[in-house]
């Protein structure tokens, strides 16, 4: 399907570098449009990985935007927030499409979207009341940073420089890049606030050469305002797919893993966002897109709004999608229908024909080396597939298979078609399941 969807030709050759060469493409140029708000939203707990949330509502209650509708019994910091005013209809069992058992709260709309009274734009009188503050804000990416540094103080991880991911990730997934193209300013004001109140040094973007229109104007404003923003600076970058990943962008950048700090052009947006208007994080921007979409959009979304909503603001089905990927076309997961919700992780929504959505068939490994050759983490990804599929949980510590981008590769560049990626992602639960106390006992 990948091979098709991309037009690449089964000519693999070319692909010896360690990065697979591309370009955003199709709806790069389309700005972000805004869908109506829906009848009714589903919003499910596990927005979060690995942390669900306990619903706080119940059936019957009148809820408004940016409201707590739901808690982590440990962190605060990863409560959901209604995307929607409206009323609790039902509190009821969901299942995702990566197979998570969850529960969902539902929410009829009632089209007025009255904000909670009690949000008010945050006021930081020092840097750990900063920190304190972004509890509420309900930006995914900051989750993990906001539970590492509470209690130990800004400066605990020694981090040095910013390092803003302004890159492609996604094949065709240009909602990240948009919202930077439109949004240069909150960019930086994000950026500089942030940097200030962790005491970080320096900030630096990372950008491929190929977004001319987003350096073009992250340029114009850094020189504009010289002083303001003398601690950041932008980092052309040559356009290839891979670097999306967080390591191969530090990489690309030249800078020390350990005293640097990765972050999204779009988190750092909607930091920029919270701290104007005290407003948590209720809605996320993607790109809708693939063979059986009319009319391919990048789409402002309220989360918990079901995919089925977003596919008609987009003109509807050409036909009848064979499969519907929340996320791109590499790192997507299929869902089972478009009933499904968008989430606060979701980036994109694709659907494909029967066509572009046929699975090619396994053969035998021939052992050519084309999947290590292209990895760029440097795994050996025909090992740790061998490794998955006879159970062998000591060799895939060994072979390190947590460290594994899930960029598609591997699996993209294999002459048989191995499910490579789907079985690296299978080991990595192993090994999670299975502590390395246990595999030392042989069990």
């Amino acid at each position: 399907m990948l091979r098709k969807f991309f037009g690449f030709s089964s000519e693999l050759s070319n692909f010896k570098l360690k990065a697979i060469d591309f370009r955003c493409a199709n709806t790069q140029a389309l700005e972000i449009v805004k869908l109506p708000i829906p009848k009714q939203i589903r919003i499910h707990m596990d927005q979060h990985e690995k942390y669900p949330c306990v619903p706080i509502v119940k059936k019957g209650d009148e809820v408004k935007v940016g409201q707590v509708i739901a808690e982590h019994n440990i962190f605060p910091a990863l409560a959901i927030h209604a995307s929607v005013s409206g009323k609790v209809t039902k509190i009821q069992d969901a299942l995702l499409g990566n197979d998570i058992k969850t529960k969902e709260i539902v929410i009829e709309a009632d089209g007025i979207q009255d904000v909670d009274p009690e949000i008010k734009p945050p006021l930081i009188h020092h840097d750990q009341d900063f920190i304190d503050k972004l509890e509420n804000s309900g930006i995914l990416e900051l989750n993990n940073i906001i539970i590492s540094l509470q209690g130990t103080g800004a400066r605990a991880h020694s981090i040095d420089t910013l390092l803003i991911n302004a890159t492609t990730w996604e094949p065709f997934v240009s909602a990240p890049i948009r919202e930077i193209l439109e949004n240069p300013d909150d960019v930086l004001i994000g950026m500089i606030t942030f940097m200030k109140h962790l005491n970080i040094e320096n900030g630096i973007i990372g950008i491929e050469n190929s977004q001319s229109e987003g350096v073009a104007c992250l340029k114009k404003i850094l020189n504009a305002k010289k002083q303001k923003y003398a601690t950041i600076s932008l980092k052309e970058l040559t356009s290839s797919y891979t670097k999306g990943s967080n390591q191969l962008l530090i990489q690309a950048c030249n800078l020390p893993e350990k005293s640097t700090l990765v972050l999204t052009g779009t988190t750092v947006i909607a930091l920029s966002r919270y701290l104007r208007n005290g407003v948590p994080v209720k809605d996320v921007r993607i790109t809708v897109n693939g063979s059986a979409i009319n009319e391919a959009k990048n789409v402002l979304v309220p989360i918990g709004t079901p995919i089925k909503d977003v596919i008609e603001f987009c003109g509807g089905y050409k036909e009848t999608p064979k499969k519907i990927l929340q996320g791109g076309p590499l790192l997507g997961i299929a869902v089972l229908n478009d009933d499904a919700t968008i989430s606060k992780q979701t980036t994109a929504v694709f659907a494909f024909d029967e066509e572009e959505a046929l699975a090619q068939e396994e053969t035998d490994c021939i052992r050519c080396g084309r999947c290590i050759d292209v990895c760029p983490v440097n795994l050996m990804p025909v090992s740790i597939d061998k490794s998955v599929r006879y159970n062998q949980l000591d060799s895939l510590k060994s072979l390190n298979a947590t460290a594994c981008a899930q960029c598609g590769s591997c699996s993209f560049i294999c002459p048989a078609n191995r499910h490579l990626v789907q079985t690296i992602n299978l080991g990595k639960i192993l090994l999670e399941n299975n502590p390395i106390s246990k595999l030392k006992e042989g069990s």
